[in-house]
């Protein structure tokens, strides 16, 4: 998990490298500083919350050819994803990028929903919608965890109707008790999926990475926050480096402070920058 953490966070400074050399956008010092920043401080928060191993045996570590597969695949998967990043601007900036308020093509007596493209709603059905087929190749294993989290505790679920006292024992349903964390898990899913696609529509390629980047930093450092109180309580020590992890957390903040100030000052539209 870290290290797929680890080239996650290398997002940005593929999305910076190819905006240069296809996009041929051009960064200050401080943008190129924040996202290194930024990066170095994702890399140092998710060491820090990386378990010590305990002494494995030959056979439970991962073969060589597997384990640089999985590296070529996320590697693959960054760049094609700073290439999709580079379609959505593009495209955003042609075809689906809303104007603001002030600006000559939305007319100050008009309001926001009625000038703001639903683009962005469009490309977030078709990237969900094409991939349906994918797991096609997996169906085996999503059944499988269907049928473990169908085979799990059960929650009783009451029917909100008065019934005779003879009847409450026997009427009513219960329901996995794994599906109400999925069921929450989906719905804020969906929420941060929105969000993304809204934002990739008024803001750069780059800038909707840093944000995703930071959300995982702070993602993790929440979680790191959590395992330990409740470790805490249950008096499990904690092997969390708390120098490196708020270390890596300033570094983060830091950073995306200083990309906010180094892109302040980039708002004439013909500069081919950020």
């Amino acid at each position: 998990m870290a290290v797929h953490i680890i080239f996650r966070s290398g997002g940005l400074i593929i999305s910076m490298f190819l905006g240069w050399l296809i996009a041929k956008k051009r960064y200050n010092v401080t943008q190129i500083f924040s996202v290194i920043l930024v990066t170095i401080g994702v890399v140092f928060t998710t060491l820090s919350a990386s378990p010590q191993r305990s002494p494995r045996s030959p056979e439970q570590y991962a073969s060589p050819s597997a384990y640089m597969t999985g590296i070529s695949i996320l590697t693959l998967a960054l760049i094609f994803s700073g290439f999709l990043g580079l379609v959505q601007d593009w495209t955003y900036s042609k075809h689906g990028r809303p104007a603001p308020p002030t600006s000559p093509s939305n007319p100050s007596n008009l309001k926001p929903k009625e000038w703001e493209s639903p683009a962005w709603q469009e490309s977030m059905f078709y990237l969900h919608f094409l991939g349906l087929p994918m797991f096609f190749s997996v169906r085996s294993d999503l059944v499988a965890q269907i049928s473990t989290v169908n085979a799990g505790p059960r929650i009783p679920i009451p029917i909100p109707i008065p019934l005779p006292v003879s009847l409450k024992g026997h009427v009513g349903f219960a329901i996995p008790a794994a599906y109400i964390p999925l069921l929450l898990n989906t719905l804020t899913q969906l929420l941060c999926v929105a969000g993304v696609h809204r934002l990739t529509t008024r803001v750069s390629a780059l800038a909707v990475t840093l944000v995703l980047v930071v959300r995982k930093a702070v993602s993790l450092v929440i979680s790191v926050i959590g395992v330990g109180i409740v470790g805490t309580q249950k008096g499990v020590s904690s092997e969390v480096d708390q120098v490196m992890m708020w270390s890596g957390a300033a570094m983060v903040l830091a950073g995306t402070i200083a990309y906010s100030i180094g892109s302040r000052g980039k708002m004439d539209p013909k500069k081919k920058s950020e």
